[in-house]
């Protein structure tokens, strides 16, 4: 069986929107061959956390945990704020909007250099065949690009990387660059990662287009993966059991979709 190194910040039991994606890959790739290790952060570096989801992790993945938690979490801490369960929106908010400006391209960068770290050490015990790195955030994307570059000049002269993004990292509703020169430097970055990566996934199919439309990597390279659902759970199970009965849950942000009301 071969081996996938993923890089991403959120996994069990950390939890979110952008968890199921992560823990989706790592349960299902085993079932075509592909075993798991991944590279993430510690178990209480992020406010919200769900210890049920640690049940759905595959006994057999490798986890490694690079704990420290983002800038912003780190700030908090010392200001002696609780990171678990919720977080002072206000306070929260004020260091977000000055993060912005001096840690490029988040507050996840100094993580993202101790996780370059591990996952390099890892790579070099042997043994890993291919690389993703899912985002947000997306310095996870830069430090699985220092670590591909580092490992193909050394004996995995081959070895692919795979990003795949949850979120846009240009363009988010949710997140404008403070100045022309930020903007920039993050339009650079994202083509790095584009331009560097052997495949790019985007979860919608807005992102793949706006993607489409400004990468300059080829168009094999860049795939719509959108996220799925699972038949077989218990909630799906129960609305079949109502006839004549059809819902439809949706518990993200709709944004930058101009037919959401037509749904």
């Amino acid at each position: 069986m071969k081996r996938l190194l993923v890089l991403a910040y959120f996994y069990p039991p950390l939890a979110g929107g952008g968890v199921p994606r992560v823990l989706s890959f790592t349960r299902h790739l085993p079932e075509h061959g592909w075993a798991c290790t991944v590279v993430c952060a510690g178990e209480h570096d992020y406010w919200v956390r769900d210890e049920s989801l640690l049940a759905a992790v595959p006994a057999a993945t490798e986890v490694i945990r690079v704990t420290g938690g983002s800038g912003l979490a780190a700030v908090l801490r010392l200001r002696g704020a609780s990171t678990q369960g919720r977080r002072s929106s206000t306070g929260f908010a004020a260091l977000r909007a000055l993060s912005d400006w001096f840690l490029l391209p988040d507050s996840y960068a100094g993580w993202a250099r101790r996780a370059v770290r591990a996952a390099s050490a890892r790579i070099a015990a042997g043994g890993i065949d291919a690389v993703l790195s899912s985002s947000p955030p997306d310095s996870v994307h830069l430090a699985a690009g220092q670590v591909v570059r580092a490992a193909r000049r050394g004996a995995h002269r081959t070895l692919p990387w795979i990003a795949d993004f949850r979120d846009p990292w240009i363009g988010s509703h949710f997140r404008t660059p403070p100045t022309r020169w930020h903007a920039a430097r993050h339009a650079a970055m994202e083509a790095s990662v584009t331009g560097g990566a052997d495949l790019v996934l985007a979860a919608s199919r807005t992102h793949h287009d706006a993607l489409a439309a400004r990468t300059v990597a080829r168009p094999a390279r860049l795939l719509h993966l959108p996220n799925g659902f699972e038949p077989g759970a218990a909630a799906v199970r129960a609305v079949a059991n109502e006839p004549g009965v059809f819902r439809m849950v949706f518990t993200g942000s709709l944004s930058l979709m101009e037919d959401a009301g037509t749904l």
